[in-house]
């Protein structure tokens, strides 16, 4: 995977409705994905075009990891 799995790979759908729309709401939404890489300016600067979300952070580190924050009818909940 690109970036050591920090870019993210395009997924093709096939049909009609898109997966997601099948699934339940169950009161989860994201509030942040933070993506840390050694490359992570060039990473931003590639999804620059096609993507746009202010709760996509990017930062410099020294190995690639991921994190998310996870708005839940429990409160906030973060996965690493």
């Amino acid at each position: 995977m690109p970036f050591d799995g920090a870019h993210p790979m395009v997924i093709q759908w096939p049909g009609e409705p898109f997966p997601g729309a099948r699934m339940a709401d169950l009161g989860c939404r994201l509030v942040r994905l933070s993506i840390e890489h050694p490359n992570a300016n060039e990473i931003a600067g590639r999804l620059e075009p096609m993507f746009s979300d202010d709760r996509v952070v990017y930062r410099e580190g020294v190995e690639c990891q991921l994190s998310a924050e996870i708005q839940t009818p429990h409160g906030v909940r973060t996965l690493t």
